[in-house]
């Protein structure tokens, strides 16, 4: 009787410590390869264009990535972040290089995916921080895929005289109204210079202007004084400047940038239209 007993105890020692056992992996949750990643100083570094796994578990987790940009094209490009398969509510944050917060998006569905495109500079680190909106965890797995689109604009740099670009009259130009993280509108200017051999009115032509600029046009002279300015309120609008009065021959700039700055962040997808829709630029002499 008392070898029955051993036995009989023995089993329920052994079925307690494997009680125990699973306990201890249930509280440990399950296995995240980023972490620890708690903290935007413990970022995990993560690549553009490759997909990332990680949870939000336990309850209250919150993960940061960070990432680098190319460092060309120069004139930057569009980051889109993309959380996928995501189990709770989303909430996704976007930082700067010196951790300044740029946006925040959430989505109040569970399961719901979210979507975040920033106007970014060349070679330079973001920060991403994923949360759940409402607090709680899951151990159910999410995705997080950070996408670049290049604008390829092979005028830059020419953000000032100095580096103004050096165009022909009765020629067609492209170029783009774009600038990663602007301050203000001035950030996009774009300069060309001109070369008259004789005496006339310039005409400049801004045409298939993005549908999300409002354009904004002037035309200086050699020393840098502004002769006109032009502007349209409407998105997408082409504009006409041409100087009032005849000009001589010699050396002149014009200026191209948006009348108001465009949005440059926000929920979605998609890169906006004016980091894929290059304008076209003509000067004539009348």
């Amino acid at each position: 009787m008392k070898k029955y007993i051993s036995i009989l105890l023995a089993g329920i020692m052994i079925v307690s410590l494997i009680g125990c056992r699973n306990e201890e992996v249930a509280s440990t949750g399950p296995s995240d390869d980023t972490e620890p990643n708690d903290e935007i100083a413990s970022a995990y570094e993560i690549t553009v264009g490759e997909p990332v796994t990680a949870y939000i578990y336990p309850e209250g987790d919150v993960d940061f990535f960070k990432l680098t940009t190319s460092s060309t094209p120069l004139a930057g490009g569009v980051l889109v972040f993309s959380l996928t398969s995501f189990p709770i509510r989303p909430n996704m944050t976007i930082y700067n290089h010196d951790k300044s917060e740029i946006c925040a998006h959430y989505d109040d569905t569970e399961g719901s995916n979210l979507h975040i495109w920033v106007d970014a500079k060349p070679a330079t680190i973001y920060y991403v921080k994923v949360n759940a909106w409402i607090k709680k965890s899951s151990t159910n797995s999410y995705v997080l895929t950070v996408n670049y689109t290049d604008v390829n604009d092979s005028n830059e740099p020419d953000n000032d005289f100095a580096n103004a670009s050096t165009i022909n009259l009765d020629s067609t130009y492209s170029a783009y109204l774009f600038t990663g993280e602007p301050t203000n509108k001035d950030d996009y200017e774009d300069y060309y210079k001109i070369t008259t051999s004789a005496s006339g009115k310039i005409n400049a032509r801004l045409e298939n202007v993005p549908t999300d600029i409002r354009p904004e046009m002037s035309i200086y002279n050699a020393v840098h004084s502004q002769i006109i300015y032009g502007y349209d309120n409407t998105y997408g609008a082409n504009l006409t400047v041409i100087t009032d009065d005849i000009v001589d021959a010699g050396d002149y700039y014009i200026v191209v940038k948006p009348w108001m700055t465009p949005t440059w962040h926000n929920e979605g997808d998609t890169a906006p239209n004016h980091a894929t829709n290059p304008y076209t630029i003509k000067i004539i002499l009348e």
